[in-house]
């Protein structure tokens, strides 16, 4: 009998234990410390200062930025953290390009509004996903769409550039407004899931359906991309994939280097934007060609 009874015993000390598994997985999204909020303020800064200058990258230096050794964060919640940065950015770079004329505000509501009602449900859909696949899907995507934001960006530079009083908002569209939604709505719900923007494949899909100047690019494509990027936020930091130690540091450093880099954007020439733009994909595709092979080697 003492036997027999042992294992009951046994499994009762147990389940106290078992029972805390789940909280474990959930605390797993807040791996991040308030002690890291120093080193997530300093790459919310460099990250908004050169997403408001070229007009994309926050997500490229977030994301790798919070889930490194040094910070710690899971994927989930470097995803997480990366929206949370980028709210910031997209709005205070919107309303700082668009008080300079740099927006168009309808073409901005075509893709914009889709989106942002598609984020919520990408951002439900990561929750799902583990978090290797999660790291392993970003750097994919950025590898395989580098080579198509980069044709499209040096087309433009070889000889399509605006032509003189061009940039009076988005002009000789290649589709209408069921086109521009279709994008956002596909645009939104990757953004969700990923804890990206959308910033550059916005501003490619603008490059090649309008002649805008760059910078009337860039400012709409953080008008449009504001609304996602804050619904996709505010579903992770109500699904606590965000330490809540760090949400002031990362909005308060991007929005001000976003403003700071939106404001050094409206001086610089747009050959210069655009070459910058593309040399800042190439180094994209090279970080995530390298992160994809040693994913490959440790799987």
């Amino acid at each position: 009998m003492p036997a027999r009874l042992a294992a009951p015993a046994a499994l009762r000390r147990l389940r106290p234990r078992s029972s805390l598994a789940p909280a474990r997985r959930r605390s797993s999204c807040r791996q991040l410390h308030a002690e890291a909020a120093p080193r997530a303020a300093a790459l919310g800064g460099v990250a908004g200062f050169g997403t408001g200058l070229l007009g994309w990258g926050a997500a490229q230096l977030v994301v790798p930025g919070l889930a490194s050794a040094s910070i710690g964060g899971s994927a989930l919640a470097a995803a997480g953290g990366s929206s949370v940065a980028l709210c910031g950015i997209a709005t205070v770079s919107a309303v700082k390009l668009g008080s300079d004329g740099a927006v168009d505000l309808a073409l901005a509501a075509a893709v914009g509004v889709p989106a942002m009602l598609m984020a919520p449900l990408g951002a439900r859909a990561a929750a799902r996903v583990a978090s290797s696949t999660l790291t392993t899907g970003f750097n994919a995507l950025t590898l395989v769409l580098v080579p198509l934001q980069a044709h499209v960006m040096l087309a433009r530079i070889r000889g399509h550039d605006t032509a003189p009083g061009a940039d009076e908002g988005a002009k000789q569209r290649s589709g209408g407004p069921a086109q521009h939604s279709g994008f956002g709505t596909v645009l939104g719900f990757g953004c969700g899931v990923l804890g990206v923007g959308g910033l550059p494949f916005i501003i490619t899909y603008l490059t090649a359906a309008t002649d805008a100047s760059h910078a009337t690019i860039i400012g709409t494509t953080f008008a449009a991309a504001a609304p996602t990027v804050a619904a996709s936020a505010l579903s992770h930091i109500a699904a606590g994939h965000v330490p809540r130690a760090l949400l002031l540091p990362l909005v308060g450093s991007a929005a001000a280097g976003a403003c700071a880099g939106s404001s050094l954007a409206l001086h610089v020439p747009d050959h210069v934007l655009q070459t910058m733009f593309v040399a800042s994909l190439g180094a994209a595709g090279v970080r995530a060609g390298l992160a994809l092979r040693l994913a490959v080697r440790g799987g």
